[in-house]
C-alpha cells in the first residue's frame, strides 16, 4: 500500500501552507551597563550641595544621597553619620541593612518622639496604638 503524495503546485494560495519567514536573532544577551563613576571624595561643589539639598528631603538614605549626588556608598554613609551628629538630620529608623533618616521640621509635624517611636495622638490618628 503506497500513498500517493498530492502536488501542491496547482492548489490555491489559501490551501497551501505560507512560508515560514524567521528573524535572524540580533543580540541574545542583554547589553552590558556602564559602571557608573561616582565620587569618592567629597569636592567642595558636592560638599555645598550636600549641606543646602540633604535638609530638604524627606527620605533620607545611603541610596537616595547615592543617587541624587552621585557620590559612593561610603561616603554617603559617612555624610550620614556626619550631618546627624551636627543636629542637621535626625534618624528614624535604625537598621543594620539601611538607616532611615528624615529632616527636623517633618519628623516634628508627624509627632515623632526620637525615644520610642510615634506618639499616642499620632499613633491613634494613623490607626494604630491603644
Amino acid at each position: 500500500m503506497t500513498i500517493a503524495k498530492i502536488p501542491t503546485d496547482n492548489l490555491p494560495l489559501r490551501i497551501r501552507s505560507p512560508p515560514v519567514i524567521r528573524e535572524p536573532i540580533t543580540n541574545a544577551f542583554p547589553t552590558v551597563k556602564d559602571k557608573a563613576q561616582h565620587a569618592v571624595i567629597l569636592d567642595k561643589q558636592t560638599g555645598e550641595k550636600l549641606q543646602k539639598d540633604v535638609q530638604s528631603y524627606r527620605l533620607i538614605t545611603v541610596a537616595v544621597l547615592v543617587d541624587r549626588l552621585k557620590i559612593n556608598g561610603s561616603l554617603a554613609r559617612k555624610a550620614l553619620a556626619d550631618l546627624e551628629e551636627k543636629g542637621q538630620i535626625k534618624k528614624v529608623v535604625a537598621h543594620s541593612a539601611c538607616n532611615i533618616y528624615s529632616k527636623w521640621q517633618f519628623c516634628d509635624t508627624l509627632g515623632y518622639s526620637w525615644r520610642g517611636g510615634l506618639t499616642s495622638v499620632t499613633a491613634r490618628a494613623v490607626g494604630g496604638g491603644d
